[in-house]
């Protein structure tokens, strides 16, 4: 894991960031917060990542296929598939394959807020 000074060097930059947060440039993920580069590292992956096979920023991301089968199996669906993550990422992977488990993981996360806004009438954030 990385120690604070480590992550100085980390610009708030990603392209998401950029889209949707043009007013943090400039600034590095420890001054906004120490999660915020590992968060928005999960969205880069969903949108330009191994996530852009299934849509990646090409499609609407509440119409992506995600969604389909969170309709067809409920939240139990998102929430499994991150557990699926976490236990590939803890037991066989390392390194950068590690962390793309991790992300992938924090993005069922996500997903299932979503899902569960829209169940509850909230909509979605």
């Amino acid at each position: 894991m990385k120690n604070k000074a480590e992550y100085a060097e980390i610009p708030a930059e990603p392209k998401m960031v950029r889209k949707i947060c043009p007013e943090i440039r400039g600034e590095t993920a420890p001054e906004l917060h120490p999660l915020f580069a590992h968060y928005m590292s999960a969205i880069d992956q969903a949108m330009y990542g191994k996530g852009e096979r299934h849509g990646g920023a090409k499609i609407d991301f509440l119409e992506q296929p995600w969604m389909h089968y969170a309709k067809m199996h409920g939240r139990g669906f998102l929430t499994g598939q991150a557990a699926k993550k976490l236990e590939e990422a803890a037991s066989t992977r390392t390194g950068e394959a590690f962390a793309q488990e991790i992300r992938g993981a924090i993005v069922y996360l996500g997903m299932a807020l979503i899902w569960e806004d829209m169940q509850s009438g909230g909509g979605h954030v």
